[in-house]
């Protein structure tokens, strides 16, 4: 699964649904991963200690699968956003889910929806915990189309 940053902000501040969703995720192996373009989103939150800094990093590296945003992701991202028009970050982890054949996981569906005619290419994203505009709430089996 990829992983969108309002997941992270989420589970950092302490979301439950959230938490558990990702503690369920890892005890049953699956792979999160996690777009350096999200990293630097979560990391460059100013209000961070540098203890906090250091122990948001330290859960990231232990818990996600870093992709990092490189030349074929930038040419994957470009293309989503001349066709969607979406926000560069939303097509960096689109790019990232492409690539990986992974779904996107958010709280945030309405980034994910498009006014282009042209269908989205990425995987349809999951809900990850309750909120009206996500799609499938984390660990439920329950999906609809953005």
């Amino acid at each position: 699964m990829t992983i969108d940053t309002n997941i992270l902000v989420a589970y950092l501040d302490g979301d439950k649904g959230v938490i558990d969703s990702i503690r369920s995720w890892r005890r049953a192996g699956a792979t999160l991963i996690l777009s350096t373009v999200v990293e630097t989103e979560l990391l460059s939150y100013s209000a961070y200690s540098p203890e906090d800094r250091r122990d948001v990093e330290l859960f990231l590296e232990e818990n996600f699968l870093s992709v990092s945003f490189d030349r074929t992701l930038a040419r994957i991202a470009a293309n989503i956003r001349s066709v969607h028009k979406i926000k560069f970050p939303d097509a960096a982890i689109a790019a990232t889910a492409l690539a990986t054949q992974t779904p996107i996981v958010t709280r945030n569906i309405k980034d994910w929806r498009t006014s282009s005619s042209t269908p989205a290419p990425w995987p349809k994203p999951l809900r990850s915990a309750p909120r009206s505009t996500a799609v499938t709430r984390c660990g439920s089996s329950e999906t609809s189309s953005p």
